[in-house]
């Protein structure tokens, strides 16, 4: 409290507040927080686990249509200037 003209204090006011309302209100702000976080996890791992399959299927398809046969890596083993291919 603040009664005097200079701006000193000359006393202090203390209030009791109901914790039972305060209580259900944090519950249930944080029951909130737990699902929007359990979403964005969720979210998360499903868009990791779709850039997983596309990336493993795409080098799937580029392994099936690059074939590195030994007959191939000799052919351009014997080219002049070639380097060997190591394996």
């Amino acid at each position: 409290m603040i009664a005097e003209s200079n701006g000193r204090a000359t006393g202090v006011l203390e209030v009791y507040l109901p914790y039972d309302a305060i209580a259900t209100k944090v519950a249930g702000q944080t029951r909130t927080e737990i699902q929007r976080v359990a979403i964005s996890l969720s979210a998360l791992f499903a868009l990791l686990a779709l850039v997983s399959w596309w990336t493993t299927r795409t080098l799937r398809q580029n392994a099936a249509t690059t074939s590195t046969s030994p007959a191939r890596l000799t052919d351009r083993t014997t080219q002049p200037g070639a380097v060997p291919a190591r394996c």
